[in-house]
Protein backbone atom coordinates (compact mmCIF):
# COMPACT_ATOMS: atom_id res chain seq x y z
CA UNK A 1 0.00 0.00 0.00
CA UNK A 2 2.98 2.34 0.95
CA UNK A 3 4.45 2.09 -2.40
CA UNK A 4 1.33 2.04 -4.64
CA UNK A 5 1.35 5.21 -6.02
CA UNK A 6 4.74 5.04 -7.19
CA UNK A 7 4.61 1.80 -8.65
CA UNK A 8 1.62 2.62 -10.39
CA UNK A 9 3.56 5.89 -11.67
CA UNK A 10 6.77 4.17 -12.97
CA UNK A 11 5.05 1.14 -14.35
CA UNK A 12 3.71 3.35 -16.75
CA UNK A 13 7.43 4.01 -18.23
CA UNK A 14 8.26 -0.01 -17.87
CA UNK A 15 9.33 -0.48 -21.96
CA UNK A 16 11.36 2.21 -22.50
CA UNK A 17 12.56 4.08 -19.12
CA UNK A 18 14.77 7.02 -19.33
CA UNK A 19 17.76 7.69 -16.55
CA UNK A 20 15.32 10.02 -14.33
CA UNK A 21 12.61 7.15 -14.50
CA UNK A 22 15.65 4.45 -13.44
CA UNK A 23 16.66 7.22 -10.49
CA UNK A 24 13.13 7.20 -9.08
CA UNK A 25 13.06 3.08 -9.29
CA UNK A 26 16.31 3.52 -7.15
CA UNK A 27 15.28 5.76 -4.23
CA UNK A 28 11.86 3.87 -4.22
CA UNK A 29 14.24 0.54 -3.38
CA UNK A 30 16.09 2.97 -0.91
CA UNK A 31 12.59 3.01 0.86
CA UNK A 32 12.14 -0.15 0.68
CA UNK A 33 15.40 -1.21 2.21
CA UNK A 34 14.90 1.42 5.10
CA UNK A 35 11.44 0.08 5.98
CA UNK A 36 11.80 -3.56 5.24
CA UNK A 37 9.83 -4.37 8.42
CA UNK A 38 6.55 -2.66 7.33
CA UNK A 39 4.06 -5.12 7.98
CA UNK A 40 0.30 -4.73 8.06
CA UNK A 41 -2.05 -4.55 11.11
CA UNK A 42 -4.58 -8.04 10.88
CA UNK A 43 -7.68 -6.46 13.32
CA UNK A 44 -11.04 -8.18 12.58
CA UNK A 45 -12.90 -5.27 14.42
CA UNK A 46 -14.61 -2.76 12.64
CA UNK A 47 -12.84 0.44 11.76
CA UNK A 48 -12.93 3.00 14.32
CA UNK A 49 -15.60 6.03 13.14
CA UNK A 50 -15.67 9.04 14.65
CA UNK A 51 -18.63 9.55 15.53
CA UNK A 52 -18.68 13.57 14.42
CA UNK A 53 -18.59 11.80 10.66
CA UNK A 54 -20.75 8.88 11.22
CA UNK A 55 -23.10 7.60 14.29
CA UNK A 56 -24.94 4.58 13.14
CA UNK A 57 -27.34 5.08 16.33
CA UNK A 58 -28.51 8.36 14.88
CA UNK A 59 -31.91 7.92 12.84
CA UNK A 60 -30.74 10.53 10.25
CA UNK A 61 -28.30 8.19 9.16
CA UNK A 62 -30.59 5.33 8.39
CA UNK A 63 -31.88 5.26 4.63
CA UNK A 64 -34.85 6.64 3.67
CA UNK A 65 -37.43 3.82 2.19
CA UNK A 66 -38.97 5.96 -0.15
CA UNK A 67 -35.70 5.67 -1.84
CA UNK A 68 -36.23 2.56 -3.40
CA UNK A 69 -39.49 3.55 -5.56
CA UNK A 70 -36.75 4.42 -7.69
CA UNK A 71 -34.75 1.30 -8.53
CA UNK A 72 -37.80 -1.62 -7.12
CA UNK A 73 -36.05 -4.19 -8.60
CA UNK A 74 -32.69 -4.22 -6.89
CA UNK A 75 -31.22 -6.47 -5.47
CA UNK A 76 -27.43 -7.84 -4.68
CA UNK A 77 -26.44 -11.31 -6.51
CA UNK A 78 -26.25 -14.31 -4.56
CA UNK A 79 -24.85 -17.74 -5.55
CA UNK A 80 -27.46 -20.22 -4.82
CA UNK A 81 -24.43 -22.48 -3.96
CA UNK A 82 -23.14 -20.50 -1.46
CA UNK A 83 -22.30 -21.79 2.53
CA UNK A 84 -24.51 -21.58 5.40
CA UNK A 85 -23.17 -17.88 6.87
CA UNK A 86 -21.72 -18.92 10.47
CA UNK A 87 -19.95 -17.00 12.70
CA UNK A 88 -19.15 -13.44 13.18
CA UNK A 89 -20.50 -10.35 10.93
CA UNK A 90 -17.39 -9.03 9.40
CA UNK A 91 -17.57 -5.35 8.47
CA UNK A 92 -16.50 -3.98 4.87
CA UNK A 93 -15.16 -0.25 4.31
CA UNK A 94 -14.03 1.00 1.23
CA UNK A 95 -12.20 4.26 1.04
CA UNK A 96 -12.15 6.48 -1.96
CA UNK A 97 -10.06 9.40 -3.62
CA UNK A 98 -9.00 10.75 -7.14
CA UNK A 99 -6.24 13.28 -8.39
CA UNK A 100 -7.77 15.57 -11.16
CA UNK A 101 -5.76 15.66 -14.34
CA UNK A 102 -2.75 13.90 -12.28
CA UNK A 103 -0.91 12.88 -15.56
CA UNK A 104 0.48 15.69 -17.02
CA UNK A 105 0.61 14.32 -21.04
CA UNK A 106 -2.77 12.84 -21.33
CA UNK A 107 -4.51 14.67 -18.10
CA UNK A 108 -5.83 11.76 -16.97
CA UNK A 109 -7.29 11.18 -13.53
CA UNK A 110 -6.15 8.67 -10.95
CA UNK A 111 -8.08 6.81 -8.39
CA UNK A 112 -7.17 5.52 -5.51
CA UNK A 113 -9.31 2.64 -3.95
CA UNK A 114 -8.30 1.03 -0.36
CA UNK A 115 -10.52 -1.87 0.63
CA UNK A 116 -10.44 -2.78 4.43
CA UNK A 117 -12.29 -6.09 6.50
CA UNK A 118 -12.97 -5.72 9.69
CA UNK A 119 -10.16 -2.91 10.62
CA UNK A 120 -7.23 -5.00 8.27
CA UNK A 121 -6.51 -3.72 4.53
CA UNK A 122 -7.20 -6.04 1.68
CA UNK A 123 -6.93 -4.55 -1.21
CA UNK A 124 -5.26 -1.63 -2.45
CA UNK A 125 -5.59 0.67 -6.11
CA UNK A 126 -3.98 3.07 -8.08
CA UNK A 127 -5.13 3.74 -11.48
CA UNK A 128 -5.31 5.82 -13.96
CA UNK A 129 -8.93 6.57 -15.54
CA UNK A 130 -9.64 5.21 -18.67
CA UNK A 131 -11.40 8.21 -19.83
CA UNK A 132 -10.21 12.39 -19.44
CA UNK A 133 -12.13 14.02 -16.57
CA UNK A 134 -13.52 17.38 -17.41
CA UNK A 135 -13.69 18.17 -13.50
CA UNK A 136 -13.02 17.32 -10.15
CA UNK A 137 -16.61 16.11 -9.58
CA UNK A 138 -16.03 13.44 -12.63
CA UNK A 139 -12.93 12.49 -11.47
CA UNK A 140 -14.45 12.04 -8.34
CA UNK A 141 -17.21 9.74 -8.95
CA UNK A 142 -15.52 7.45 -11.52
CA UNK A 143 -13.64 6.37 -8.97
CA UNK A 144 -16.50 5.90 -6.93
CA UNK A 145 -17.83 3.83 -9.21
CA UNK A 146 -14.80 1.80 -8.94
CA UNK A 147 -15.27 1.38 -5.05
CA UNK A 148 -18.68 0.07 -5.38
CA UNK A 149 -17.49 -2.40 -7.67
CA UNK A 150 -14.92 -3.19 -5.51
CA UNK A 151 -17.13 -3.50 -2.81
CA UNK A 152 -20.01 -5.83 -4.76
CA UNK A 153 -17.34 -7.92 -5.35
CA UNK A 154 -15.72 -8.66 -1.77
CA UNK A 155 -19.14 -9.13 -0.80
CA UNK A 156 -19.79 -11.69 -3.07
CA UNK A 157 -16.48 -13.31 -2.18
CA UNK A 158 -17.11 -13.44 1.69
CA UNK A 159 -20.79 -14.93 1.32
CA UNK A 160 -19.07 -18.14 -1.04
CA UNK A 161 -16.95 -18.12 2.08
CA UNK A 162 -19.81 -18.55 4.86
CA UNK A 163 -19.01 -15.04 6.01
CA UNK A 164 -22.02 -13.16 7.48
CA UNK A 165 -22.25 -10.06 5.43
CA UNK A 166 -25.41 -7.76 5.97
CA UNK A 167 -24.75 -4.41 6.49
CA UNK A 168 -23.66 -2.22 4.07
CA UNK A 169 -20.40 -1.25 2.92
CA UNK A 170 -18.86 2.01 4.21
CA UNK A 171 -17.99 4.01 0.98
CA UNK A 172 -15.76 6.84 2.60
CA UNK A 173 -15.02 10.00 0.43
CA UNK A 174 -14.10 13.70 0.86
CA UNK A 175 -15.90 15.02 -2.02
CA UNK A 176 -19.36 16.35 -0.82
CA UNK A 177 -20.96 16.21 -3.76
CA UNK A 178 -19.97 13.34 -5.34
CA UNK A 179 -21.20 11.43 -1.40
CA UNK A 180 -24.53 13.50 -1.70
CA UNK A 181 -25.66 13.09 -5.66
CA UNK A 182 -26.37 8.72 -5.01
CA UNK A 183 -27.29 9.63 -1.54
CA UNK A 184 -30.03 12.20 -1.89
CA UNK A 185 -33.75 12.17 -4.23
CA UNK A 186 -34.64 13.52 -6.45
CA UNK A 187 -31.66 14.48 -8.33
CA UNK A 188 -30.88 13.91 -11.75
CA UNK A 189 -27.31 14.32 -13.94
CA UNK A 190 -27.60 14.22 -17.41
CA UNK A 191 -24.23 13.67 -18.49
CA UNK A 192 -24.46 10.15 -20.02
CA UNK A 193 -20.59 9.09 -19.28
CA UNK A 194 -21.40 10.34 -15.61
CA UNK A 195 -24.91 9.37 -15.52
CA UNK A 196 -24.03 5.82 -16.37
CA UNK A 197 -21.42 5.59 -12.97
CA UNK A 198 -24.26 7.70 -11.03
CA UNK A 199 -27.15 4.76 -11.58
CA UNK A 200 -24.69 2.12 -11.03
CA UNK A 201 -23.91 3.67 -7.37
CA UNK A 202 -27.12 5.12 -6.94
CA UNK A 203 -28.76 1.71 -6.88
CA UNK A 204 -26.35 -0.15 -4.92
CA UNK A 205 -27.12 2.65 -2.48
CA UNK A 206 -31.12 1.46 -2.81
CA UNK A 207 -29.74 -1.94 -2.40
CA UNK A 208 -28.22 -0.80 0.71
CA UNK A 209 -25.04 -2.43 -0.41
CA UNK A 210 -22.93 0.59 0.07
CA UNK A 211 -23.60 3.55 2.33
CA UNK A 212 -21.79 6.81 1.07
CA UNK A 213 -19.93 8.74 4.35
CA UNK A 214 -18.24 11.97 3.63
CA UNK A 215 -14.87 12.18 5.57
CA UNK A 216 -12.40 14.73 5.95
CA UNK A 217 -9.73 14.92 3.32
CA UNK A 218 -7.22 14.17 5.77
CA UNK A 219 -8.91 11.35 6.97
CA UNK A 220 -9.09 9.74 3.31
CA UNK A 221 -6.17 7.79 3.60
CA UNK A 222 -7.01 6.53 0.37
CA UNK A 223 -4.97 10.16 -0.16
CA UNK A 224 -1.65 7.83 -0.09
CA UNK A 225 -2.91 5.98 -3.41
CA UNK A 226 -3.47 8.85 -5.85
CA UNK A 227 -0.76 11.71 -5.02
CA UNK A 228 2.91 11.54 -3.50
CA UNK A 229 2.19 13.12 -0.03
CA UNK A 230 4.71 14.93 2.36
CA UNK A 231 6.92 13.12 4.74
CA UNK A 232 4.32 14.05 7.59
CA UNK A 233 1.16 13.12 5.91
CA UNK A 234 2.20 10.12 4.32
CA UNK A 235 3.69 8.29 7.81
CA UNK A 236 0.67 9.81 9.33
CA UNK A 237 -1.61 7.70 7.10
CA UNK A 238 0.62 5.20 7.35
CA UNK A 239 0.71 4.46 10.51
CA UNK A 240 -2.92 3.99 10.74
CA UNK A 241 -2.61 0.52 8.74
CA UNK A 242 0.87 -0.98 8.56
CA UNK A 243 3.30 -1.29 11.93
Amino acid sequence: MDICHAVSSLSRFSDAPRVGHMELAFHLFGYLKKYKTKQLIIDSKPMKIDPAIFNPEDPDASFDPDFLNEYPDVGEEHDPREPAAFGTELETSVLFDANHGHDKRTRRSISGILVYFGSTLVLWSAKRQVCIATSTYSAEFMAMRTGVEEAISIRYMLRSLGVPVTKPTHMFGDNMSVINTPSLLNLELKKKHIAISYHMVREAVAGRIVRPIWCNTHKNWADICTKSLGGNAFHAILDKTML
